[in-house]
């Protein structure tokens, strides 16, 4: 029985011994790996104030939600408009209250000519590109597929 392993079987060539992962072992590490990303993803959420309440970044990010599902429902763009050295964006009867005066804007990569800027939120669910600056610095931009404002 010389040459023999334990077993009856030939003693491992170099390599053959180790044992890799089965395809079952790594699909239950990806699946534990996953449970834990999505439960850390709310506490990574901009838009959330301390506390996981929903603060003023989310509050900005519904108003242009709520006009995206207009612009969708209808099929027309909206339009928001607001103005330098005010802090509220209006879109038809309604407006939404900004934490601070808006110092300047950005839309499409071009500032207004005048004080008042507009954007648009269009029916198939992006809005234009814009940059708010507010009094104490701060900057909102938008994501445009998205229909968000968050911080810079």
């Amino acid at each position: 029985m010389t040459g023999m392993h334990r077993g009856g079987r030939p003693p491992p060539v170099s390599g053959q011994g180790a044992r890799g992962l089965t395809l079952f072992e790594i699909l239950i590490v990806l699946l534990v790996l996953s449970f834990g990303w999505f439960s850390l993803l709310p506490r990574l959420d901009v838009t959330r104030s301390e506390g996981g309440r929903g603060g003023i970044y989310k509050e900005l990010g519904d108003f242009p939600d709520q006009v995206r599902r207009e612009a969708e429902t209808s099929c027309r763009q909206q339009t928001v408009a607001g103005s330098l050295s005010d802090d509220r964006l209006t879109w038809g009867d309604k407006s939404f209250k900004l934490p601070e005066t808006v110092m300047s804007s950005v839309v499409d990569g071009e500032q207004p000519r005048d004080r008042a800027f507009q954007f648009r939120i269009y029916p198939c669910g992006v809005m234009d590109n814009v940059e708010l600056t507010l009094a104490s610095g701060r900057r909102l931009h938008s994501r445009t597929l998205t229909c968000q404002f968050l911080p810079s």
